[in-house]
């Protein structure tokens, strides 16, 4: 703190000293305090704070310490030097902070946000001639109001100096004196001059303009660039003109003495000073502070950032009450703290609020003139510090705050390293749409700080500050308080307009207010438990959430399927390519496949396990086993064995209906689906009584702890879930739903159930037909749907595949992220587009959004009937609109929890802290309230991720993975986004080299092919955070030595050359040889479609998609293709019908 020292000392060369006053809160100057002069009175405002911080570190119970203590020893006379005359020179170099602001210059628009400046308002008699003549003994006086800024032969930028005599230097004038509307007038010239740019390479840097408002009444406005000022230098270059100008108009001579230094001798000592130890220790420790990575600030808005910075701004000013500026001072006072120092700390906790983030760095500005010999000069000095603190959310304030002011103190006392030679050590990757290193300034003035008043005691001549506003923000904010004493705290907050709206801001501003009034009331505060919304937030929120609609509480889907029954007989309700029902016969054939499972089976609620092939018999089969009073547990043939014996083991299924009993067991009874509900018999059928709370489905989803888990949902949840969505989406008999969901996913229950609770119609494709886009583009437009239902790469493989869409369907896309380029695909060809959102354990989807314009992809709208979203904080308190959180909810459509597994329902199903007689469930996604209701999502809290719609714990992978060899230490999974498509990466660390091929074998044989990750990584250390934890955006780049390849051979023909090519630009993967696995190389079946697309096209042949899978190497594709061409020649082109099996 080697600055503040020299203004002590400073001050005690003038016999003046400086301490607390009994309040400890404010400055005491003693002595002969007429030496002081204005400059340094504005030294000692601008350094209020750091004064009485390091005046308060040298208190020690609560008595000066002598001039003889070691800390006062170092106050000597040798610490004031001279800043030295720099050598003649054509040129002088920048300082750091000027580089910086030429370099932000060159961007367009840039340029603008750093013109500085001020305005005043004579009345009096005023002389124009006069005035330019003051001006130019100021110019004359001040070489930086003659430089200029050019790029010498070197490519290096220098600074030149213009002689006295070779200035162009004007004041504009305008006479609005009989103008109709004098502000409207004044204000547009002043906006005109204000952001007109400079061209730094052409000098001065500086316009003046005079505006007539009366003949004794004149606005003269002063612009200059940052690069040649700051505003300690616009109120010196005022201060200065202003008494030039009195001396003139009263006929005094000007002896004005030359200053002992310029501007140009401080950049030449300032690059000699950037060469010592001193230095040395100062950039140590920055960058220290700024080692590992470095976070950037998210907050939460509703425009998107501008991919170039911007410079649009808007002010939004707030008084806050001096009861609490009073309150604040006193906390300040007892924590032997500064004012600034507290409203640093809250602005990082509403920062931390609002961003969710726990490292925040924010720019406070100084100004940068500790050297006495600088006092007096125009220039760039302003430095500024780069605060970076990091919050822990389980802290008290009180903890929290001494560490800020540590952070603070520290900060002080390394301050003269330049910022600009920060950022040019840090080496940050730049970033077009920030500001380097931090988005958010913060300021505090004194109320004599923020208006210099030129020397008004000349009666003839009254000067007052002139208000002039301009829409600029060199910042995302910047906060600019201002202590007004009894009038309270004024903020100013600037803030870029092309990011946040004023609504944003304000909401800001009122949370910033609810943490300072809660941290001074309870000062051992936890910070999680600091709350931002208010009470009228919360009743919007209550509003959002209004979703109550009354349905019969008697009934389920059952008693709805037979009202349609009764209603539509003989309407086809299911069908395939072989089979169809009508209703009428759908609803006899599940009631004797529920009578039978009822006879022979028992009239319990044990759960029916369903293991067989996509057709329309399984809508029979599953509405069968609801009339038999029991629940079912799809499960899919193609799971891994393993998988589906833990399935069956953990639900203690004892009934499972399979297509072929391939399975032995004692205690399992496995039944062919083909022999269920045959015969046709006159006794009465024993159907079973179904009560709402009874379950309907149990549904098994990826597990953290290396198993899946069942998902029990009741009834009376699927009857509300389906009836919402039939009146949100308007379902009606003349609807043909076409199905395409495996049975194993939830979100098939809509497309199976439906339809036949509205009387519509469904078919359902198969999984031969499924398998080759192409044909399901054909049968979509032979059968002329009108609603499909499917994840995101489900349709992104129909539109590879040529699928034009169609205006006659409503499309329901859910269960993964959508891309803006295939929502607007979809949203061009569909008649409705619906986004879908919902986990398992609340029924399906528990909120719809109608997609108005493609860049609602986000958005997934509002909660369906009887449901209630909350989205809370870490402390489980209500988020404020637009501020993320994570997403909960509760009502109708909540699972019973996880089936055998109380311990986990405990965990996830947790009481609903706004009403202790309801449950809500933890979805483990993030998201925030828009205004208008409805939710934005912002992705998942945890490392839970989506892959081709499957949800996925990525720690059961992990655990999977753990246990393929002993060797194998740590392992994290991670999911990234190659080519569009997202893929899973395994980081893991090993004592020994693994084989990756039989890595991936292994976990082949233990997970399904969705969860196999398709790049392995050997590192050594797991990258971490400051706090700790595992730093997921540090693991490195993964690169083609990360796939599973075989020993590369390279193609021998034109064929195989090109299918490399092909394989290259599909998978993303450079130096793919002729053996490699196309699927070990990360191709899945959605790739397929596009390899299989581009194949054809390109070789104009016709290949099935069995044939890639049989084929799976650019070898044996290679002779597929020979194979195939041959074959056409010898038949006209035309491909025999084949089949590879």
């Amino acid at each position: 703190m080697d600055n503040i020292k020299d203004l002590i000392l400073i001050l005690e060369k003038k016999s003046v000293k400086i301490s607390l006053d009994n309040s400890k809160e404010n400055l005491r100057l003693t002595g002969n305090v007429k030496n002081i002069t204005s400059i340094d009175k504005e030294q000692i405002l601008s350094k209020k704070q750091e004064l009485i911080a390091f005046l308060k570190q040298e208190l020690i119970g609560g008595k000066e310490i002598s001039k003889n203590d070691i800390r006062f020893n170092a106050l000597n006379k040798s610490n004031v030097y001279s800043v030295p005359k720099a050598a003649q020179s054509e040129s002088y170099p920048l300082t750091p902070s000027q580089g910086r602001l030429w370099i932000i210059s060159q961007f367009e628009n840039a340029s603008l946000a750093y013109n500085m400046s001020t305005a005043i308002q004579v009345e009096g008699d005023f002389y124009l001639d006069k005035f330019e003549e003051s001006f130019q003994y100021l110019i004359n006086r001040h070489e930086i109001l003659r430089t200029y800024f050019v790029v010498d032969h070197k490519g290096e930028v220098r600074q030149y100096i213009l002689p006295k005599d070779t200035l162009d230097f004007t004041i504009s004038f305008k006479d609005y004196s009989d103008s109709f509307d004098q502000l409207q007038d004044t204000e547009s010239h002043l906006e005109l001059k204000n952001n007109e740019p400079f061209k730094l390479e052409k000098a001065p840097l500086l316009r003046v303009s005079v505006i007539r408002l009366a003949n004794k009444k004149h606005i003269i406005s002063l612009c200059m660039h940052h690069i040649i000022g700051d505003g300690w230098s616009m109120q010196i270059l005022m201060s200065e003109v202003m008494q030039y100008y009195k001396m003139l108009i009263h006929g005094k001579t000007l002896e004005i003495p030359e200053l002992s230094v310029q501007y140009k001798d401080y950049a030449v000592w300032l690059t000699t000073e950037l060469k010592k130890e001193k230095h040395h220790a100062a950039e140590e420790y920055w960058l220290n502070q700024f080692s590992g990575n470095i976070p950037v600030l998210n907050l939460s808005g509703f425009k998107p950032r501008p991919l170039v910075k911007t410079y649009s701004g808007n002010t939004f000013s707030y008084r806050f009450p001096g009861t609490l500026l009073e309150d604040l001072k006193s906390f300040s006072k007892e924590k032997k703290s500064t004012l600034f120092m507290l409203l640093i700390a809250g602005i990082n906790i509403i920062l931390h609020k609002h961003s969710g983030q726990d490292d925040i760095i924010i720019g406070t500005p100084i100004a940068g003139r500790e050297h006495p010999d600088l006092e007096k000069q125009l220039g760039l000095f302003l430095n500024t510090l780069a605060i970076r603190t990091p919050l822990n959310k389980d802290s008290t304030f009180n903890d929290f705050f001494e560490l800020q002011k540590k952070i603070l103190l520290d900060a002080y006392q390394h301050q003269q390293y330049p910022f600009d030679e920060l950022v040019g050590k840090l080496n940050l990757k730049r970033d077009t749409g920030r500001s380097a290193l931090f988005d958010v300034m913060v300021i505090l003035q004194n109320q004599n700080q923020s208006f210099q008043s030129t020397n008004n005691s000349d009666k003839e001549l009254k000067v007052e500050k002139y208000e002039n506003k301009r829409n600029i923000s060199q910042f995302d904010m910047t906060f600019s308080f201002v202590e007004q004493g009894a009038n309270g705290l004024l903020l100013n907050l600037n803030y870029n307009s092309d990011i946040y709206d004023q609504e944003v801001v304000e909401r800001i501003v009122t949370h910033f207010e609810q943490v300072l009034t809660q941290i001074i009331t309870d000062q051992n505060i936890i910070l999680k438990n600091i709350a931002c919304i208010t009470e009228n937030e919360k009743l919007e929120l209550a509003k959002f959430n209004a979703t109550e609609i009354n349905y019969p509480k008697d009934k389920t889907v059952v008693d709805l399927f037979q009202e349609q029954a009764n209603k539509f007989p003989d309407n086809i309700v299911v069908k395939d390519d072989f089979t169809s029902y009508t209703y009428k016969e759908l609803d006899l054939k599940s009631d004797r496949i529920a009578s039978h499972i009822v006879d022979n089976y028992g009239n319990n609620h044990e759960p029916v396990g369903v293991c067989i092939n996509r057709s329309a018999d399984l809508i029979p089969l599953l509405m069968g086993i609801f009339k038999s009073g029991k629940p079912y547990i799809p499960i899919d043939p193609n799971l891994p064995e393993s998988r589906i014996k833990y399935i069956v083991e953990n639900s203690g299924t004892k009934l499972i209906v399979v297509d072929k009993n391939n399975y032995e067991s004692d205690e399992i009874k496995w039944v062919n689906s083909a022999e269920i509900g045959l015969e046709e018999t006159n006794k009465a059928l024993n159907i079973a009584k179904i009560k709402p709370q009874d379950s309907a489905y149990i549904i098994y989803t990826s597990g953290s702890t290396g198993n899946p888990k069942g998902v029990e949902i009741e009834h009376s949840s699927l009857f509300n879930f389906l009836l919402s969505i039939k009146e949100k989406l308007n379902i009606t008999a003349q609807d043909l739903l076409f199905s395409v969901t495996t049975y194993s996913f939830d979100i098939s229950i809509l497309e199976f159930f439906l339809p036949l609770i509205s009387g519509a119609e469904i078919y359902i494709a198969n999984q031969v037909l499924l398998s080759d886009p192409k044909e399901v583009c054909n049968k979509i437009a032979a059968i002329k749907p009108t609603l499909i239902q499917a994840t995101p790469s489900f349709y992104q493989m129909l539109f590879d595949a040529g699928w034009q869409g169609d205006k006659n369907i409503k499309i329901l896309c859910g269960g993964d992220s959508l891309n803006d380029k295939l929502a607007e695909k979809i949203f061009l060809n569909a008649s409705e587009f619906w986004n879908m959102y919902g986990p398992t354990e609340t029924t399906i989807w528990s909120s719809t959004k109608k997609i108005e314009e493609p860049l609602d992809t986000l958005n997934i709208g509002t909660p369906i009937h009887n449901t209630k979203f909350y989205i809370l904080d870490d402390a489980m308190n209500m988020q404020a609109i637009g501020i993320a959180g994570n997403i909960f909810i509760g009502g109708a459509g909540l699972a019973k929890g996880y089936y055998n597994n109380l311990a986990l329902t405990k965990e996830r199903f947790i009481t609903n802290p706004f009403n202790n007689e309801e449950l809500i469930y933890n979805t483990g996604d993030l998201g925030r309230w828009l205004p208008d209701g409805n939710i934005g999502f912002l992705g998942r809290e945890d490392h839970q991720v989506k892959i081709r719609g499957h949800r996925i714990e990525l720690g059961e992978i992990e655990l999977v993975l753990s246990q393929y060899s002993q060797s194998i230490k740590q392992v994290v999974v991670d999911a990234k986004e190659i080519n569009e498509n997202k893929v899973l990466v395994a980081y893991f660390i090993s004592d020994n080299e693994l084989d990756k091929s039989e890595l991936r074998n292994y976990l082949q044989s233990k997970l399904p092919e969705y969860m196999l990750p398709n790049y392995f990584v050997n590192i050594d250390v797991l990258p971490l955070t400051a706090n700790g934890k595992i730093d997921r955006k540090a693991f490195p780049e993964i690169t083609a030595e990360d796939f599973i390849k075989k020993e590369y051979k390279s193609p021998s023909n034109s064929t195989e050359e090109k299918l490399v090519e092909i394989w290259q630009e599909v998978l993303g993967v450079e130096k793919i040889g002729i053996t490699d696995d196309f699927f070990e190389l990360g191709g899945h079946s959605l790739i397929v479609m596009k390899l299989k697309s581009i194949i054809e096209n390109h070789f104009l042949i016709k290949i099935t998609t069995v044939d890639v899978f049989n084929n799976p190497t650019i070898q044996g594709v290679a002779l597929l293709i020979k194979e195939l061409e041959f074959i056409n020649s010898k038949n006209n082109n035309v491909r025999k019908s084949r089949t590879t099996i």
